[in-house]
């Protein structure tokens, strides 16, 4: 999601999101996120592009919204999808405030056959204890924890003891902010099963993602 601003031209999700949080646009500005996240998911698959899943991130406002599962199940039937085909991510720091109608979303949406996957993992100091009670099957580890990895064997030891301890209990791992061959090479060394970051792509709008998807070899690893 960008706003392309005629003044300031591109502006981050991450400055106009939480102010749409705050003044109640989020859930109008998330219906329109999923509706067309669907439309280009049925777009990739009526052209034979095989992606396995397309993730969507859901606010910690919307995970309040006490009818989420139904009204996505419905957005996902209108395209011909399954639930499998979607991906929902969700901040660790939305983890640590879980009250109990996202804890519910979150298992219902599970429970429909949807994907869950924990963001930005490594920022919000999570309750372990809480996080593996929830229906997590994917956990994005964050950038800062990959450029902690390339800096020093602390940080790599660091690391490395959250994906063994992650493959333990059968979560599947992505690594994010990939920028550099070496960090490439490092987190797959680590076992790692997917990498995101601008080593391979900037963030592309659709006509370029299809473009680079089927012309680009190197996208086996890529999760973006």
């Amino acid at each position: 999601v960008r706003w392309n601003n005629s003044e300031r031209g591109i502006i981050s999700p991450a400055e106009f999101i939480p102010i749409a949080e705050q003044i109640g646009k989020i859930h109008e500005i998330g219906n329109i996120v999923i509706d067309k996240s669907c439309q280009f998911m049925q777009q990739l698959k009526k052209a034979d592009i095989d992606i396995r899943f397309i993730e969507i991130n859901l606010s910690p406002v919307q995970c309040l919204h006490p009818n989420l599962s139904q009204q996505i199940l419905s957005v996902v039937k209108k395209y011909g999808l399954e639930p499998k085909d979607i991906c929902f991510e969700i901040t660790e720091t939305t983890v640590n405030r879980t009250p109990a109608i996202i804890k519910t979303n979150l298992e219902n949406l599970a429970s429909s056959g949807f994907l869950i996957a924990i963001d930005d993992f490594g920022t919000g100091y999570s309750n372990m204890t809480q996080l593996i009670s929830l229906p997590f099957r994917i956990v994005k580890l964050d950038r800062s924890l990959v450029e902690a990895a390339s800096r020093s064997e602390n940080g790599k030891l660091g690391m490395q003891g959250l994906v063994t301890m992650f493959k333990h209990i059968k979560m599947e791992l992505i690594a994010e902010g990939v920028e550099t061959a070496q960090q490439v090479e490092q987190t797959i060394s680590m076992g790692i099963d997917y990498i995101q970051g601008y080593y391979f792509s900037k963030p592309l709008n659709p006509d370029m993602f299809k473009e680079y998807i089927t012309k680009d070899e190197t996208h086996n690893h890529v999760y973006n």
